[in-house]
């Protein structure tokens, strides 16, 4: 029996190193029994087992790629869907690309000087104001794609502040700039749970464009609320419809209004010189703060105080400043027998060279100049009705004037015939 049982395990061992054998409707352990006849000269008797049959291997085809397949980019915003474009030669082209009811926008957002042109497909006819907008900047030459940004209907539209866009709606705070490289970064998001079921406040907040310095947001719904209170004080984010005629051609060149021939003369040499250094605008008007007039030299007339300049672009019946500086000196003038002419300007130097150059130009009346030259209240005062004057005396229906992140300035009545001396 041992001999038996031996046989029987070295059968059982071939099928399985096999896998396959003939096929019975016998098990396969009954293919030698114990009744089988054996001889021990002979060896058992086993059934034939069929070998297993031989399968190619697959064929595996090689394929050469030699260049990448061209794949069509998938549009980002409703500009380049809308368009079938993907990048623009610059911003007028994208512009040229809106159809009614869509605007655009030109903002500057923290993180960068850059100007950025927003889009939206739909601007609030009683604001100008609009609840989503594309970004694009200028990269290789070229206007491209940045982000989106989006608020919640009329009722919470974009708004921009010191570089800070905010957004969200009743239920979300959030606030926007750009990172060290120029993208659009999430600067602040506080929620109430609403919106995602949780009910619970959460969210996180940011002093810097980098990922360093998060804070976890740890007020309650009193603080949460005051966050929503701020961001509706924030200027809204004004746009241009497409279509509409804001290019400011017609816009008159600044012209001083009074009949002062000294005044004329230094308005015209300040608009002329000062304007040089900033890229055309619709109109540039200056903005003399003066401190003191030395009339003691027919010859050499000092005039003292600190120049401004300031270019502004038409929206609506805004004057948007677009660039503009501050030029504290002295402008020298003469009188001619035709009245009187600029005949040069001495300009205060920049940085740590400010103070001691100021002394220099000013010499005993340094601490006269300077007072006039940090009252800001009175330099807003005064830019404000000489810009109404203007308006006045070209009859334009413009209303206000407004600075970049600032609320727009309504302009006072015109005072033409008072705002000036008898010079």
């Amino acid at each position: 029996m041992r001999k038996r049982l031996l046989i029987f395990l070295i059968g059982v061992s071939l099928l399985a190193v096999t896998g396959c054998g003939k096929k019975t409707d016998q098990p396969a352990e009954e293919t030698v029994t114990e009744d089988a006849a054996l001889d021990e000269d002979d060896g058992p008797v086993v059934e034939e087992v069929e070998e297993p049959e031989e399968t190619e291997e697959p064929e595996i085809e090689m394929v050469d790629i030699t260049e990448e397949e061209d794949y069509d980019p998938f549009p980002e915003d409703f500009l380049q869907e809308q368009s079938g474009l993907y990048e623009f030669a610059d911003y007028e082209d994208a512009i040229s690309k809106l159809k009614e009811g869509q605007g655009y926008a030109y903002i500057k957002m923290y993180g960068s000087d850059d100007e950025l042109l927003a889009v939206t497909d739909l601007v609030f006819e009683a604001d100008h104001s609009a609840c989503n907008m594309s970004l694009y900047h200028m990269k290789d030459g070229k206007a491209g794609y940045m982000s989106s940004i989006s608020g919640n209907g009329s009722a919470y539209p974009l708004r921009l502040e010191d570089g800070i866009v905010y957004a969200g709606d009743n239920h979300t705070y959030e606030t926007y700039f750009l990172n060290e490289a120029g993208a659009v970064m999430q600067k602040d998001f506080v929620t109430d749970g609403i919106n995602d079921g949780s009910n619970e406040l959460a969210g996180f907040l940011r002093e810097t464009n980098d990922y360093d310095h998060d804070k976890d947001f740890e007020g309650g719904e009193e603080e949460f609320l005051a966050l929503l209170s701020e961001r509706e004080t924030k200027p809204l984010i004004i746009f241009t419809m497409s279509g509409e005629d804001t290019s400011g051609a017609e816009l008159p060149a600044y012209e001083y209004p009074g009949p002062e021939l000294f005044y004329y003369e230094l308005y015209t040499y300040l608009t002329d010189e000062l304007s040089k250094d900033y890229d055309k605008a619709d109109v540039s008007i200056p903005c003399p703060v003066i401190a003191y007039i030395d009339e003691s030299d027919d010859d050499d007339m000092k005039v003292y105080g600190d120049f401004l300049i300031f270019n502004y672009s038409l929206n609506r019946d805004i004057l948007e400043c677009k660039s503009g500086g501050s030029y504290p000196g002295v402008v020298h003038m003469k009188k001619t027998d035709e009245g009187y002419e600029v005949s040069g300007m001495d300009v205060v130097a920049d940085g740590s060279d400010y103070t001691p150059s100021a002394k220099k130009i000013f010499g005993d009346r340094y601490d006269e100049v300077t007072a006039v030259i940090g009252d800001d209240e009175l330099k807003e005062q005064t830019r404000a009705q000489i810009i109404a004057n203007y308006v006045a005396l070209n009859d334009l229906d413009i209303s206000a004037f407004q600075d970049y992140g600032w609320d727009p300035v309504s302009l006072p009545p015109e005072n033409i015939d008072t705002f000036y001396s008898d010079l």
